[in-house]
C-alpha cells in the first residue's frame, strides 16, 4: 500500500471528482476547503523572498536523487511515476477540483450569448474607445510610444487589493493573500505561447520576465485571479478585464485595455479583416509603435512546436471539464459584452 500510496489517493480524487455534482464541489471545496488553503500558501508565500517554484524544484530534484542513492537506477522507473501520481493527486487537491465548480456565469447571474459579427464589432469600437482616451490621458505625446513602466513590484502591489476588490465582488471567499512572481529564464513560458502561469502547488501566479511590461497589468490581474479559484480562463481574463478597465490610473487602463482590444482584434481580423486593417490604419502613431514594441518583444523568444502546444494545451482543458479547451480564453468578449449591458439596463 505504500508503494502505491499516491496511485490510489489519485484515483480516490478521480473517483470524487465524478461522483460530486457542481455545486457540491463548490460548496465543500471551493468555498470551504480550499480558502484554507489559500490561507496556508499566501502564508507561506510571504516569508520566501524568492518564486516557491524554484524551491519546490530543487525538493523533487533532490528527492529523486536520494531516491537513485538509495535503490539504485532499478527503482528509477518506479519513483518518476510516484512523483508524477503525487504531483496530480496534489494538483486536484490544491486547486484543480475548481474546474468542476459551478459556473461563473450562472453564480453571479449573467445572461451570456454568443457575439454576432455586429455585437462583435462594437466590442471592438468600444475598446478602441477607452484605449484612445487613457492614452490621451497619460500625457504622453501621441505619436510616441510608452518608454517608462511601473515596476514589477510596485504594479503587484497596486493590483493585488483591487483584484481581491473584484473577486470579493461577486461574492467569492478571498482569504490569505496571492503573489506575483517573475519567471526566469526569460522566455520559458513565451516559448510556449504563454504570457503567465499560475502554480497550485505553490498558490502563486508568474509572468514570464521577457514579457513586455505593457501586458503586467492584465496578464498579472489574470494570474492573481487565479490564485482566488477561478480555474476557466475567459472568466480570469473577464476579471483581469473589470479590474483594468475600472482602474483609475490611466496607464493600468490603458495597459489592460490594449489587452483587451488585442483579443477584439483577433476575433475581427477571423471576420471582419478590411474593417479592421482600415481601423488600424486610423490609430494614432503612438500607440501603433507600443503594439510593434509588443511584438518585437514576442518574436525574442519564438514558440517551440507551436501546434503541438495547442493540441496538448486544449486537450487538457478539455479534460478537465472545459468544454471549449483553449477557445475559453475568448470568452472574455461574451462575458465582457454581456456584463457591460446589464449595467447599462441596471443604469
Amino acid at each position: 500500500m505504500k508503494k502505491y500510496l499516491w496511485f490510489w489517493l489519485l484515483a480516490l480524487v478521480l473517483l470524487l471528482r465524478v461522483l460530486l455534482s457542481a455545486q457540491q464541489v463548490e460548496v465543500a471545496y471551493s468555498r470551504t476547503l480550499f480558502p484554507l488553503i489559500r490561507l496556508l500558501q499566501g502564508w507561506l508565500s510571504a516569508l520566501s523572498p524568492v518564486a516557491l517554484i524554484y524551491i519546490l524544484l530543487l525538493v523533487l530534484v533532490g528527492a529523486l536523487i536520494g531516491r537513485i542513492k538509495r535503490k539504485g537506477r532499478k527503482g528509477l522507473l518506479w519513483a518518476i511515476l510516484s512523483t508524477l501520481f503525487l504531483l496530480a493527486f496534489s494538483f486536484l487537491v490544491l486547486w484543480g477540483l475548481h474546474y468542476q465548480r459551478e459556473p461563473f456565469e450562472k453564480t453571479i447571474g449573467l445572461d451570456t450569448h454568443p457575439l454576432d459579427e455586429q455585437a462583435l464589432e462594437a466590442e471592438y469600437l468600444w475598446a478602441t474607445q477607452q484605449i484612445l482616451e487613457s492614452r490621451n490621458l497619460l500625457g504622453i505625446p501621441m505619436d510616441e510610444a510608452i518608454s517608462e513602466f511601473y515596476s514589477f513590484r510596485d504594479l503587484e502591489k497596486h493590483l493585488f487589493p483591487r483584484v481581491r476588490s473584484v473577486v470579493e465582488g461577486w461574492g467569492y471567499p478571498t482569504l490569505g493573500k496571492v503573489r506575483a512572481r517573475k519567471l526566469y529564464p526569460k522566455g520559458i513560458l513565451l516559448r510556449f505561447s504563454s504570457s503567465g502561469v499560475y502554480l497550485p502547488w505553490t498558490g502563486e501566479g508568474h509572468i514570464d520576465a521577457g514579457l513586455h511590461p505593457l501586458n503586467w497589468p492584465f496578464v498579472m490581474s489574470h494570474e492573481l485571479s487565479h490564485g482566488y479559484g477561478m480555474a476557466n480562463e475567459g472568466v480570469c481574463n473577464f476579471l483581469a478585464y473589470q479590474v483594468c478597465s475600472s482602474d483609475p490610473d490611466p496607464y493600468i487602463r490603458y495597459a489592460g485595455m490594449l489587452y483587451y482590444w488585442r483579443y477584439t482584434a483577433y476575433e475581427m481580423q477571423r471576420f471582419c479583416p478590411h474593417e479592421l486593417d482600415e481601423s488600424m490604419q486610423a490609430l494614432p502613431e503612438g500607440i501603433r509603435k507600443d503594439l510593434a514594441d509588443i511584438r518585437r518583444y514576442s518574436m525574442r523568444y519564438p514558440d517551440f512546436i507551436p501546434q503541438w502546444r495547442d493540441v496538448v494545451y486544449d486537450s487538457f482543458l478539455k479534460s478537465q471539464g472545459l468544454h471549449e479547451g483553449i477557445l475559453s480564453y475568448e470568452k472574455v468578449l461574451v462575458l465582457a459584452h454581456a456584463y457591460r449591458k446589464e449595467l447599462a439596463i441596471s443604469n
